[in-house]
């Protein structure tokens, strides 16, 4: 059974045409409404679903204007706890920079305390004592009933004596390769670069290369010793410093060079047994907090060229710390470890 149903409205006219299962003839009819009253009930029922489709969009305007007061509040939210954030971030990094300055000053004045209870300890050693005053007594005393040869020897035994009283020791605590006495060897000592504060280091001390009283902090010349190394082995040493390749490590190097003002010396010697040298006035290096950054490098002489002034302000790399502003690794393509900055050039 098949049907077909067309709809038309021109004006009040609905007509239906379909097809009868049976033989006859097709049925046709028509039905006559009345205009005003399908118009009325059209409009009527129109303007119903218009109220409703009105009342919905106002709801879900409402809606929707109360999700965005949602979100703009939370947004305000956001950006007065990220204003929040953000002067707390700005108050912890001034705090910071105050405590890494204040603690730079209390370093300095440790280190200028210790200076000066070094010089009274040395001058302490030259004040007299009771036994000075005794004996000084009792040689002018000497001075005043000599008259004959037997007190006069008496009277040069007792200068001789109060002249080795006077003369002034050598300090007890060694703070430095220079103040080892004449006539030392060279080889391996203890010294403690902070004076009594600190714990003694061992460190190599050349007493015969114009004068003595050299720290030496790295010596090759054969091979023997694997100097492309991690982090820790530079920080604190490696090798032989009793005859043999060694590297004294970066933590010394700091504590010798920030202890007192040092002096750079490198001594080169080739196979051929041709000798050059560079010598800085001035070299120092930061703490590992500032990745033993060189701080001082000036005043070179000497004939085999300025090869150090451009590690001004560089911080010392290794394979596994790569701190040069090279894109690469300087220590892994130079297969080394040292202050490379931009590898070895500025």
């Amino acid at each position: 059974m098949k049907r077909l149903l067309a709809v038309v409205l021109y004006g009040a006219v609905l007509c239906v045409q379909g097809m009868a299962p049976s033989r006859g003839s097709p049925r046709q009819g028509m039905i006559e409404i009345n205009a005003s009253e399908f118009n009325e009930f059209d409009l009527e029922h129109f303007t119903l679903k218009i109220e409703q489709l009105d009342l919905r969009m106002m709801r879900f305007e409402l809606n929707i204007q109360k999700k965005v007061d949602t979100v703009s509040s939370l947004l305000q939210n956001l950006v007065h706890v990220i204003d929040n954030l953000a002067w707390h971030v700005s108050e912890t990094e001034r705090s910071a920079n105050n405590a890494d300055h204040q603690l730079r000053v209390i370093a300095k004045n440790l280190t200028l305390l210790h200076k000066e209870m070094r010089d009274l300890a040395l001058a302490q050693q030259r004040l007299p004592t009771r036994s000075y005053f005794d004996d000084a007594m009792m040689m002018m005393k000497a001075t005043a009933n000599c008259d004959g040869n037997g007190d006069l020897m008496q009277l040069d035994q007792m200068q001789s004596q109060m002249g080795m009283l006077t003369t002034e020791k050598p300090p007890a605590i060694l703070e430095a390769c220079d103040q080892l006495p004449d006539g030392s060897h060279s080889g391996v000592w203890d010294i403690q670069p902070d004076g009594e504060f600190s714990k003694p280091i061992r460190v190599f001390c050349d007493m015969t290369y114009e004068g003595g009283g050299w720290t030496v902090f790295q010596y090759r010349y054969d091979g023997t010793v694997n100097f492309y190394r991690d982090w820790e082995e530079y920080r604190f040493g490696f090798g032989k410093m009793d005859g043999g390749e060694f590297w004294l490590g970066l933590e010394r190097i700091h504590q010798l060079t920030y202890s007192a003002p040092h002096e750079l010396m490198i001594l080169l010697e080739d196979f051929e047994g041709n000798k050059t040298y560079a010598s800085f006035a001035n070299f120092e290096i930061a703490s590992e907090t500032e990745l033993y950054k060189v701080t001082k490098i000036s005043g070179y002489n000497g004939t085999a060229g300025d090869s150090m002034s451009y590690t001004l302000g560089a911080y010392f790399s290794t394979f596994d710390e790569d701190n040069d502003t090279h894109d690469d690794n300087c220590s892994i393509r130079y297969h080394g470890a040292w202050w490379y900055r931009n590898c070895h050039s500025r």
